[in-house]
């Protein structure tokens, strides 16, 4: 069934009480910002200061559930156990784009979280076979560590099926996103679809390209299309 429904590429041209507010009228949507550290101040990829507001706001108002997506050098860090980028935020959820497991992450991140009950991580997979890796690094690490399948990694494309986790090993504490080429035009369609198998479990789905208007600046009125076809969806599955 799905739970939350993720936006993902805010920026400096994003209002954030723009967001308090589609927060406020559909609390399971979750934000997801993108952190890079070559991109800091560029489309989607909010500056610091940005963030830093952002985040004054989603704590004074309580309303917003949000997600810090690691790019690039942050994601590296991450993997060889640094916890560099880790220290000085407190999203809920961290997504490691371009995920590959290694022992190192995996001894940090089972130290880490017993510590911060409050975090999870996101391991990015592109491919149904790191969709199964994910899956077996997320059951390893535990607590609520979860797995988005991406293939397109933001470019808007959509893959020519969703897995069923057939032969995969499946089932995660913090369950399975679904991103790449979801937008206003087919989330109903998609929703469909990811309903379909009984063994789904609950799950939510990301998108970002097709959210964006043709000067790529989010467009909350595609967003708000989104949502209004996924709150009929969990109503219907309810």
């Amino acid at each position: 069934m799905l739970t939350t429904v993720t936006i993902t590429g805010a920026d400096d041209r994003t209002d954030p009480a723009a967001l308090v507010a589609l927060s406020k009228e559909y609390p399971f949507i979750e934000w997801g910002l993108l952190l890079s550290v070559s991109r800091l101040g560029t489309p989607r990829y909010p500056s610091r200061a940005w963030l830093t507001e952002f985040e004054l706001v989603a704590r004074e108002t309580k309303a917003m559930r949000y997600a810090v997506h690691f790019c690039g050098q942050c994601t590296r860090d991450t993997l060889e156990g640094k916890t560099t980028w880790l220290d000085d935020i407190d999203p809920g959820r961290i997504q490691l784009n371009g995920f590959e497991p290694t022992a190192t992450f995996i001894e940090m991140a089972k130290r880490l979280l017993p510590a911060r009950p409050t975090l999870s991580f996101i391991l990015q997979a592109r491919s149904t076979l790191q969709l199964a890796f994910s899956i077996t690094t997320a059951r390893q690490i535990g607590g609520a560590t979860s797995v988005l399948y991406d293939p397109s990694g933001g470019t808007g494309q959509a893959p020519e099926r969703w897995p069923t986790f057939v032969g995969l090993p499946y089932g995660t504490a913090g369950g399975v996103g679904y991103a790449g080429g979801i937008g206003p035009a087919n989330v109903e369609s998609v929703l469909k679809t990811l309903h379909e198998p009984p063994d789904r479990g609950n799950f939510w789905i990301d998108m970002e390209s097709r959210v964006r208007s043709d000067d790529n600046r989010l467009d909350l009125a595609r967003v708000r299309s989104v949502l209004e076809v996924a709150a009929r969806c969990m109503k219907v599955a309810a």
